[in-house]
């Protein structure tokens, strides 16, 4: 595994901001996303602000650290036929004293900023996105105190009931990659009521996201998860949510190989 200034830490954090905050950019994601605003048809700009907690804090296999309170806002803003922008930040806050990456001492938070166009084609939507990230304090190893950035392109359709999604992202200081494909579909259990059972499988290349320190491609984690998100209102909508992660050989540093993960996001859509 590298030592450099940019950590798999916030490599990792970095494309979650995407993903969760910013429903535009058709990430993968084991989480739901608020439906979109009803009421909001003829509007030229649309958005999500939300908050989530988890009991640990999971992205692309790795323990990022325990009782995580997340804060998002993410924006889309049409530019042209079929072309829109997106714009978001997001806020990660350990609550716990001792709730660093696999129990080290101290909180940890991370700052993400992303950026994304994205065109759709009809059957599929595609996106070329780009993040910052800020790390105010990582926890343990030191991991504090430095920004780190990375581009990355994603694809998402369906078939039938099933939605498949795929990304790839490129770290921008160091020569590695990472590959993730997701599937999910959502069962209505009432008009107000959904289950949205997930699974979503990385890829590591290059010691991008890799504690085994090759250049071989690795499994990072295989994630499987049910969601349950309940219209509270036209607009906003509570979903708790349950995960299970898998590591594979990639993972080393975490504590255990497999991470049990149950979790609330509440978003409002305008």
């Amino acid at each position: 595994m590298k030592t450099t200034k940019t950590s798999v830490v916030s490599k990792s954090v970095l494309a979650l901001a995407a993903v969760a905050s910013l429903n535009a950019f058709a990430g993968p994601k084991p989480v739901a996303a608020p439906a979109p605003c009803a009421s909001c048809d003829n509007s030229a700009i649309s958005g999500i602000l939300s908050a989530d907690y988890a009991s640990t804090l999971m992205f692309r296999g790795f323990a990022l650290g325990d009782n995580a309170l997340s804060t998002g806002l993410g924006v889309n803003v049409p530019l042209a036929e079929g072309f829109s922008l997106s714009l978001g930040s997001s806020v990660t806050r350990g609550l716990s004293a001792n709730g660093a990456r696999n129990g080290g001492q101290g909180n940890f938070q991370w700052n993400t900023y992303s950026l994304g166009l994205n065109y759709d084609l009809g059957s599929v939507k595609v996106g070329l996105v780009f993040n910052q990230y800020d790390n105010m304090n990582g926890g343990e190893r030191g991991w504090a105190n430095f920004s780190t950035n990375e581009v990355g392109v994603t694809a998402s359709t369906s078939v039938g009931a099933v939605n498949v999604s795929t990304a790839l992202f490129r770290d921008l200081q160091n020569d590695g990659w990472y590959g993730q494909a997701s599937v999910d579909t959502a069962i209505e259990v009432t008009s107000s009521v959904k289950l949205v059972p997930s699974v979503t499988t990385g890829l590591g290349y290059r010691n991008y996201y890799s504690d085994r320190g090759n250049n071989d491609v690795g499994l990072a984690h295989v994630t499987t998860g049910l969601a349950a998100p309940i219209k509270v209102t036209k607009n906003a909508t509570l979903t708790p949510y349950s995960t299970w992660t898998v590591t594979g050989g990639d993972r080393q540093a975490n504590l255990h190989n497999s991470q049990l993960v149950a979790g609330v996001k509440f978003g409002v859509s305008f």
